[in-house]
């Protein structure tokens, strides 16, 4: 008897992990569901001639569109956003993601720019945020993947910023399960996301270096530079393997990184195909992360999950084939929320000083505060506070360059570079998103004083990354770094 009721409990079990999929009608290539009149398809703006049902008929040549009204080629009113497109099953069905394609005309209004993905597990029920982020402004179609597949009833696709104002869109689509990925409902998918989600580092101060360049203005700084406009591209004519090195410039525990492809690109011609990738944590000694790895050739971000985290600093890409050219738009890192808590302790950073003393209290990660003494004590000139060249900068791990004969100061950290001079207003600052840019000081200027170089606290610590606290009464300076990761990949 009782193995008759375990042989029961283990059918039983067996049924409910059982994912029961609705004989919907697939795509050619069977990615994605295809509409039939058993859908039902709501959207709370449409112009006449330009129904929501353009948007699913398979037809990447018609077009949805939100309303508006005009005086011959004079808009005289449009419908405001958010617009929501309202999609109801038949029944509920499996979905890994959506394809989203936007209006392929001329005309690029209503192109989408920002959106929310909404899921519900029946028609009544209030739908739940899935995903939500920003598209490029262009009419390649975008994918957008689930973390997982989960079972919907209803989902809303809203459009809260498109281009001119209005809504408009070619083809919605939703990505069939993904046999690779699991299963959950929509009241456990909140939980599965946030368990699952990853979250991308700062890369202010990544350091990018390839073995071939086209030029000065497509060099591999520019995939940390937050433009998906500019583009690293190899130097034409070079054939595979084709090598791009990255340094984080500290050790992480990464999950996953994310691969961009250039976008400017209509014949499809400078994209990866196959890679090896390998880490290191010094630089020198490399270990093998993926091995024939391959990409899609098409405009959307990759998102590559390593099976375990890799501690590792320096990343090596082997790209051993690619379409026509290499290039990268922007290349992202991730961690998992776990191992972002870790480091964002570690990388935390806190200096108080006071005007008049020459004691600075130092706290880094989770240690205890030390104190250390500085030659000279900062002092207020005219209201800018002004402190000794080397002793802040020394504990943040700044790299300092004195020029005697010019008087001339030189202040790297990671790819930041500051160039100041004594009594002269004007500094120049160089990071990897904005290149050299030339500042005028607004309050005193580097200066010498008992034979000791000043410069000015807030610019310089703001313009490295750090946050400026002052008390004035009791004119202390609280200068802090605390790293704050929201970027996610799923």
């Amino acid at each position: 008897m009782k193995k008759i009721i375990s042989l029961i409990l283990v059918l039983a079990m067996a049924i409910s992990l059982t994912v029961i999929v609705p004989a919907f009608a697939m795509s050619d290539d069977g990615s994605y569901y295809k509409y039939d009149s058993t859908w039902k398809l709501s959207v709370n703006s449409f112009l006449s001639g330009c129904p929501i049902e353009n948007a699913f008929d398979g037809d990447v040549n018609t077009f949805w569109h939100s309303k508006y009204t005009a005086e011959g080629s004079t808009i005289t009113w449009k419908e405001e956003g958010p617009f929501k497109i309202t999609v109801v099953f038949p029944e509920a069905v499996p979905i890994s993601g959506f394809k989203y394609t936007p209006r392929n005309t001329a005309s690029q209004s209503g192109r989408a720019l920002q959106y929310n993905f909404y899921i519900a597990k029946d028609e009544t029920s209030e739908p739940i945020l899935a995903m939500g982020g920003d598209f490029t402004d262009d009419a390649n179609p975008k994918s957008v993947s689930l973390p997982c597949n989960v079972t919907v009833k209803k989902v809303v696709f809203e459009i809260t910023k498109g281009v001119n104002g209005y809504g408009t869109m070619a083809e919605l689509n939703f990505m069939v399960r993904d046999a690779s990925k699991e299963d959950v409902t929509v009241d456990g998918f909140k939980a599965y996301k946030e368990s699952h989600t990853y979250y991308a580092i700062d890369r202010k101060d990544f350091k990018a270096n390839a073995v071939s360049i086209w030029d000065s203005g497509h060099d591999a700084s520019r995939i940390f530079d937050g433009n998906k406009g500019t583009f690293w591209h190899e130097k034409p004519g070079d054939s595979a393997p084709i090598i791009l090195e990255v340094d984080m410039g500290k050790e992480y525990d990464i999950a996953a990184f994310s691969y961009f492809p250039r976008q400017d690109d209509p014949s499809v011609k400078c994209h990866w195909k196959t890679y090896n990738l390998y880490s290191s944590t010094d630089g020198t000694n490399y270990v093998p992360v993926i091995s024939g790895g391959t990409m899609v050739v098409n405009f959307n971000e990759k998102n590559v999950f390593f099976k375990n985290p890799v501690k590792a600093r320096y990343f090596k890409f082997e790209i051993t084939e690619f379409n026509i050219h290499c290039g990268c738009a922007e290349l992202n890192f991730y961690q998992t929320k776990e191992a972002k808590a870790s480091s964002d302790l570690a990388l935390y950073e806190q200096y108080v000083m006071q005007i008049g003393s020459n004691e600075m209290k130092v706290t880094k990660g989770g240690e205890t505060a030390k104190t250390v003494t500085l030659d000279v004590a900062p002092y207020l000139d005219n209201g800018t506070t002004m402190i000794p060249l080397r002793g802040l900068l020394a504990e943040m791990g700044a790299d300092i360059a004195w020029d005697g004969n010019n008087q001339s100061i030189v202040v790297n950290k990671g790819a930041t570079k500051l160039e100041l001079q004594v009594m002269n207003p004007r500094v120049f600052v160089t990071d990897s998103v904005y290149g050299r840019v030339r500042y005028t000081l607004k309050g005193s200027s580097p200066k010498i004083k008992s034979s000791r170089t000043f410069i000015p606290l807030r610019f310089v610590s703001e313009n490295l990354g750090y946050n400026i606290a002052w008390d004035q009464s009791t004119q202390t300076i609280t200068i802090t770094y605390s790293k704050e990761t929201n970027a996610v990949a799923e």
